[in-house]
């Protein structure tokens, strides 16, 4: 019973972890080419509860989403890749300057 319990909370902490990615990446998609900084990130998006958990949730996405080949972190600034504005051409057809 206790294995199913956390088992349960672990796919709730997947499905929350690609929610972010796909948070974050689309914001960095919405807004190209206008380069965002972390701090820009942690504005717009709300998540977590408290600012320590905001703050690493955010992290943890663009740190999983650049390990991905998504976007690319130079700083404090963070660019989707041209493979990510090649999937956003291919996801919905709108028309991106690569």
């Amino acid at each position: 019973m206790e294995s199913q319990a956390v088992l349960g909370r672990c796919d709730t902490g997947v499905e929350r972890d690609l929610r972010d990615k796909a948070l974050v990446l689309d914001r960095l998609l919405v807004q190209w080419p206008v380069p965002l900084q972390d701090s820009d990130l942690l504005r717009e998006l709300e998540l977590g509860e408290d600012e320590f958990e905001h703050r690493d949730r955010v992290d943890r996405a663009v740190f999983e989403l650049c390990g991905a080949g998504l976007v690319v972190r130079s700083g404090s600034v963070v660019v989707p890749t041209r493979a990510a504005l090649h999937y956003r051409v291919l996801s919905d057809g709108t028309a991106v300057d690569l």
